[in-house]
Order: C-alpha cells, then sequence, then structure tokens
C-alpha cells in the first residue's frame, strides 16, 4: 500500500477491494475436503491449557524456584527439594505452579534479600602465613649461586 501511495483508510479500502480478488486467485487453495472439519469448543480451559507455554523448574533447598528472572516462593507441604516442577505461562499472562498434575500455591518474592559478606578478618598478624625466604647459607642458594 505504501508503494501505491495510500495514505488514508478510504484509499486503502478503495485499494483492496481492487487487490484482494487478484490475491486470492494468485494464492488461493482448494481443501481436500469440502465438508467442514471443525469441532465445537467443549472446554476453553482445555484451549488456554494447550496454548500454553510449559518450562521444568528445579526447586531449591529453600523451596522457591526461579523462573523468567522471578524468584517465586512454594506454599506447599510436599517434599520438593530438588524435585522439577513445571511452570506454566497461561495466555493470559498468569503464572501455575505445578507438581506431577497438582496445582502448588505460590507466591512472587519481590525483594531479594541482600547478601551477607562473609570474609574473616584474621585474628592475629601472627595467623597470616608468610613466604618462606631461605636464609644466605641454605644449600639450594650455594647451587643456584655457583652455576
Amino acid at each position: 500500500m505504501r508503494l501505491e501511495g495510500i495514505s488514508s483508510i478510504e484509499e486503502g479500502n478503495r485499494f483492496l477491494k481492487e487487490y484482494l480478488p487478484k490475491f486470492n486467485r494468485k494464492f488461493a487453495v482448494e481443501p481436500a475436503r469440502k465438508e467442514n472439519l471443525h469441532r465445537k469448543v467443549t472446554s476453553w480451559e482445555a484451549i488456554n491449557r494447550a496454548l500454553t507455554i510449559k518450562t521444568e523448574r528445579f526447586v531449591r533447598n529453600d523451596y522457591t524456584i526461579l523462573h523468567e528472572k522471578d524468584l517465586y516462593q512454594l506454599k506447599t507441604n510436599l517434599p520438593l527439594k530438588g524435585k522439577k516442577v513445571m511452570a506454566i505461562d497461561l495466555l493470559n499472562g498468569k503464572l501455575q505452579i505445578e507438581y506431577q498434575g497438582k496445582r502448588i500455591v505460590f507466591s512472587k518474592i519481590e525483594s531479594r534479600p541482600q547478601k551477607i559478606n562473609m570474609t574473616v578478618e584474621p585474628v592475629d598478624r601472627i595467623m597470616i602465613r608468610r613466604r618462606y625466604i631461605p636464609p644466605i647459607n641454605h644449600p639450594w642458594r650455594n647451587t643456584v649461586m655457583s652455576k
């Protein structure tokens, strides 16, 4: 439409009336069977479940999982440490977490805990191990010096 110089909706509608029949003649394909093979929708939930993105996640020791850069806390009594759960992204943007087909209640952790500085300062300077420097009369020095 840009190549035809069309810049308004009215011009676009006029163009499509001429263009669509040509397009359909060029690209249309006859169906293999004439009868309607569409099925009626029995359950929208089944359709939504079929069109989801499912990802396996490992449960950490603190009963959390990481999914899409977010941390989620699982609220369950099941022994899930180290087990795989299924994180399911639904079409409406919501998340479900399941273990062996059973839904698990969870909550998103909004802020991560601060990292604790685990460095230990030496109590005494004597505890620091110093590099060994052999004395001048050490046999090693004598062999190196004589060469």
